[in-house]
């Protein structure tokens, strides 16, 4: 139950930092059987999937290339405590609110309908994941606002960039 409490509290941004600097074995676990899940969930059934994407390993794959990613960012910056353990668990925690890919809309309305649905949903997930991941830095690294703004803006910029 405190992994979900945990879980809870990341996901309305109320996670402090002494909590952050807790994440252990069972946060990462949990941040990883999540992200697993979800993957699973958002390609269930897309006929154009890869394997990888099917058995969910893509997202799998994904947390730890963007953790790296931002914990290689912030790595120059005088961090007190900064690891890339505690990053990736973050990111793997984030992936909760995903499970809105797996909601079959397709099932419910026309084709039309569900594709708008579909890009709002996705758009509602990349924003709270960003917005989360702003909170992460503001609350857990301190830098300025500006260096916050742009070590959350990069994986963004790369994603479109790839």
């Amino acid at each position: 139950m405190q992994i979900w409490r945990t879980i809870f509290r990341l996901l309305t941004f109320r996670l402090t930092r002494d909590e952050m600097l807790g994440f252990g074995r069972r946060h990462f676990i949990a941040g990883l059987i999540g992200t697993w899940l979800v993957g699973i969930g958002r390609y269930w059934d897309d006929d154009k999937a890869n394997l990888l994407q099917h058995l969910g390993l893509g997202s799998v794959i994904y947390i730890f290339v963007l953790a790296a990613f931002i914990w290689l960012i912030v790595k120059p910056f005088p961090v007190e405590k900064w690891k890339y353990s505690t990053v990736v668990t973050f990111i793997g925690l984030t992936s909760f609110p995903a499970i809105l890919y797996a909601i079959p809309v397709e099932k419910f309305v026309n084709i039309s309908t569900a594709n708008s649905i579909n890009v709002w949903f996705l758009a509602i997930v990349a924003v709270w994941r960003l917005c989360l991941l702003s909170y992460f830095l503001r609350h857990f690294t301190r830098l300025s606002y500006g260096n916050i703004f742009t070590v959350t803006l990069m994986p963004i910029c790369l994603i479109i960039t790839v």
